[in-house]
């Protein structure tokens, strides 16, 4: 966020809030909710007005990638079960040729296609690099697509 990459990692404790203002003019508000099992009691009043959902894992660290199933029954739970429009973002693309444990495009885009039939809606899968730039501007207009295509239909 914010058009600067960070090198040091700090977690989200809780949530943490930004703009995010797209090229086309369009702007959404995004919070980063904490993906820590730990934090989870703090972030359900964040979820109130959800119109769709970013579902990030690190393609370098697969139990990240298993945290997925979590995070959205977390979703699917404080939002009352409603289809909001969900795109499950791999980052870190930079890194994962180099990284001895690494989730492969295949399987995240398998794990996609089985949460778009658990759901019975297309869950997106798209790859990242938050150092790099690579797809970011992708994933946030295709989740602005998907927002204004469930407001249409809803």
């Amino acid at each position: 966020m914010g058009n600067s990459f960070k090198e040091s990692y700090s977690m989200t404790i809780g949530a943490d809030f930004s703009v995010y203002r797209h090229t086309d003019g369009k702007t959404i508000h995004i919070w980063d909710l904490a993906g820590e099992l730990r934090f989870q009691h703090l972030i359900q009043a964040y979820y109130a007005g959800t119109l769709g959902a970013l579902v990030v894992f690190d393609l370098t660290n697969p139990d990240s990638f298993e945290n997925i199933s979590k995070w959205m029954e977390d979703i699917y739970t404080n939002v009352n079960g409603q289809k909001i429009p969900i795109i499950l973002v791999g980052n870190k693309s930079d890194l994962r040729y180099d990284s001895p444990t690494k989730v492969t495009d295949q399987e995240a885009h398998l794990y996609a296609n089985q949460l778009s039939e658990w759901l019975g809606y297309e869950i997106l899968y798209i790859n990242t690099s938050a150092k790099t730039g690579d797809n970011v501007e992708i994933i946030f207009h295709a989740l602005i697509n998907k927002i204004e295509e469930y407001l249409i239909n809803n």
